[in-house]
């Protein structure tokens, strides 16, 4: 008794169909009569590896040959110039003292801020001699005097 007929499948490593199912009458891979498998991107590659290889080489040709070879002798066998002494500067140099400073550039805050009025309104008559803006101050110094009148 035969059964029903079981259709052939694909074979993935390229082979005809039905070689890899076992399928009985179906010729394997690699017999005679078979379809050859198809090299499909393996070739394009080793084609690209071509000619990416001949690149090269024709650059590096083209660079010993405008570098080395093609060199006018003029060029190549030109003496070494000699420029003889040169001018230079020289200082004598001595110990000393060693003065660290630093410059920059801020802005102050000050700690403490302090305003100063008057205890009553009028013309001021007198500032004390060494007063200036920012200078330290004790407590009851007189730093102006003012005519009430």
């Amino acid at each position: 008794m035969t059964g029903p007929a079981i259709p052939p499948t694909p074979d993935p490593t390229g082979g005809p169909p039905g070689a890899a199912a076992g399928v009985p009458g179906a010729p394997a891979s690699g017999a005679q009569g078979g379809a050859a498998a198809d090299p499909g991107p393996r070739k394009s590659t080793r084609a690209l590896e071509t000619v990416a290889a001949l690149v090269v080489i024709g650059v590096l040709f083209w660079v010993v040959m405008t570098q080395v070879v093609l060199v006018p002798p003029a060029v190549r066998d030109a003496p070494v110039q000699e420029f003889g002494a040169l001018p230079v500067e020289t200082r004598v140099l001595a110990a000393g003292a060693l003065l660290p400073g630093l410059e920059v550039q801020g802005t102050l805050v000050a700690r403490q801020r302090v305003v100063v009025a008057a205890e009553r309104g009028g013309r001021v008559v007198r500032v004390a001699a060494d007063w200036r803006p920012g200078r330290k101050v004790t407590a009851g110094e007189e730093l102006f005097a003012v005519d009430a009148g």
